[in-house]
């Protein structure tokens, strides 16, 4: 027999073989003995000489093994552990019921860890950092990094394989600088005077551009950005538009220089 490898979870001592003796020594064994396909093609006294037990001790773990188990957390065969590869011709010759899902989830443990390993997960991360960062009005930013590589891995590839082949492009738009025609437009005037009635259109609307233009900040929706800027101002403050003597509606001075440094304000 050519055996394989079957890795040992944590399940293994909290689950329904807690406290049976020999039951939760002999199955580390007997999954030890599984090739890559699950099956431990040997005789209970074969597994009794590699464990030291006595053949009947062995034999009644087997059979054990091989019953309905209503606590356990698999659906699989009624829970049991093993069943005989050929029951109509030998009662000896197992098959880990649950073997490949557990490979499985050791696979993607240690490609997760070896992403780990070799800085390929933190790039990753840095990257969906600096995304949300360049386009802060995405509505699912704060769910930019997923939170368990090993939980999503496989399902995450397979619907971007599937997206590739048959839906449409998925593709982000790229970040920008400001365009030169991003000005002042009726259109984006009467979205800040519906939002901020009170407000100076023009001094918060150069407020925004000198900020971004300073910090030469890009965004791949330049209109959003201004929309989050706009919806933003009452907690930051922004200019207030004033009436003179002359009953004229005029912007009011900025105070203590904060206009010059591209910063909404209030009074």
């Amino acid at each position: 027999m050519s055996g394989g490898y079957t890795p040992l979870f944590q399940s293994l001592s909290t689950g329904t073989l807690c406290g049976k003796w020999p039951d939760i020594g002999l199955w580390p064994i007997v999954l030890s003995l599984a090739d890559k396909h699950g099956l431990v093609d040997v005789t209970a006294a074969y597994i009794a000489s590699v464990t030291g037990l006595g053949l009947d001790e062995v034999t009644a773990c087997l059979k054990r093994f091989c019953e309905p188990d209503a606590y356990s957390r698999s659906t699989e065969v009624a829970g049991a552990r093993l069943v005989l590869i050929d029951p109509e011709h030998r009662d000896w010759g197992w098959k880990v019921v649950n073997h490949g899902k557990y490979r499985e989830k050791a696979r993607k443990a240690a490609y997760d860890a070896d992403r780990t390993a070799s800085g390929q997960d933190a790039e990753r991360k840095r990257s969906a950092r600096a995304a949300t960062r360049d386009n802060p009005t995405r509505p699912d930013a704060s769910r930019a990094v997923p939170l368990s590589d090993s939980d999503t891995d496989s399902d995450t590839r397979k619907d971007s394989r599937s997206r590739t082949r048959t839906g449409p492009s998925t593709r982000k738009r790229p970040s920008l600088p400001r365009p030169g025609d991003f000005t002042l437009t009726d259109e984006r005037r009467a979205r800040i005077q519906n939002k901020l009635p009170d407000a100076d259109s023009e001094a918060l609307f150069d407020a925004f551009t000198a900020h971004h233009d300073a910090r030469d900040n890009k965004f791949a929706d330049w209109d959003r950005a201004l929309d989050t800027w706009i919806s933003n101002a009452p907690r930051l403050g922004y200019q207030k538009r004033r009436s003179n003597a002359a009953g004229v509606q005029v912007s009011q001075e900025a105070p203590h220089g904060r206009a010059a440094s591209g910063m909404p304000y209030a009074n």
